[in-house]
């Protein structure tokens, strides 16, 4: 028994250590039914204030897409008084649809995301965030600023799959030799 561990543990083990020296490349499949870009007029407001926001959904060729029904809700802010409107349930022939986001009085970032059913049958969700941040007066304190959401996913380069890869490798290489005995366990 110990020995049909042992053999598929070594098997994976050298799948992973020859993943570790070819280069591979990651991709979405199948692909994105398209792409959300989401805006807003001013990155910064005071309390208070109204800001434009706007949205557009492309499809795959970049392309706009018109008739789809999103929807923009506020997805974190400082306070509770936020508020988005936007002002038609489905994207007109540009593809766009427009909004106004109500910062609200507390100061802070209020990030905005607009979720989007797109694709032949709306099975594929799409989406994406804008963030504003709402200062007060001059020289007042503001919170760390975040980027927009692109509505993709995280990237890994090389370098952190490799690390992931041998870490992996290194522990199955351990659990071979403790099959086999060569190595002491110890409590």
């Amino acid at each position: 028994m110990k020995i049909k561990i042992a053999f598929g543990v070594l098997a994976v083990a050298t799948m992973l250590v020859a993943g570790l020296f070819t280069r591979t490349a990651l991709a979405d499949y199948p692909p994105p039914n398209g792409s959300v870009e989401f805006g807003v007029a001013n990155t910064t407001a005071g309390p208070g204030t109204a800001v434009a926001v706007t949205l557009i959904v492309l499809d795959a060729a970049g392309n706009p897409v018109a008739n789809a029904a999103c929807t923009m809700s506020i997805t974190a802010q400082p306070g509770s008084g936020a508020s988005v409107v936007q002002h038609s349930a489905e994207t007109d022939a540009d593809g766009a649809i427009t909004g106004t986001l109500d910062v609200g009085d507390s100061l802070g970032s209020v990030v905005v995301t607009a979720v989007c059913p797109v694709g032949p049958d709306s099975s594929d969700v799409l989406s994406a965030s804008g963030t504003v941040v709402v200062a007060g007066a001059v020289g007042a304190a503001l919170p760390p600023a975040s980027l927009p959401s692109t509505g993709m996913g995280l990237a890994t380069d090389d370098a952190g799959t490799w690390f992931a890869q041998l870490a992996i490798a290194l522990a199955a290489a351990g659990a071979v030799l403790l099959a086999f005995g060569a190595v002491k366990r110890t409590a």
